[in-house]
């Protein structure tokens, strides 16, 4: 029987760190939670708008969805946040 590799050549740049394959899930299924929470909160701000919810509106567009929008990692490439803008 062989050596078994638990990550494969290509996962060990060295600019990379290897994760646990259930690490990953955990983040993705983290990652997942958070962003459904931001499209949730965006939902809701439309919709206290449209029925004139100012204070609720506010609340939502200056503290809750700032909030989550910086839990959510930023995207290497762009240096922005993966999450659309909240207006």
């Amino acid at each position: 029987m062989g050596y078994h590799r638990p990550f494969s050549e290509q996962s060990l740049r060295s600019d990379q760190v290897a994760i646990p394959e259930f690490q990953l899930n955990t983040r993705t299924e983290i990652r997942i939670k958070e962003t459904k929470q931001l499209e949730e909160a965006k939902y809701q701000l439309e919709v206290a708008q449209r029925q004139g919810q100012s204070e609720v509106a506010s609340r939502l567009r200056y503290s809750t969805i700032p909030e989550l929008a910086k839990k959510l990692p930023m995207d290497k490439e762009t240096g922005e946040d993966s999450s659309c803008d909240a207006s």
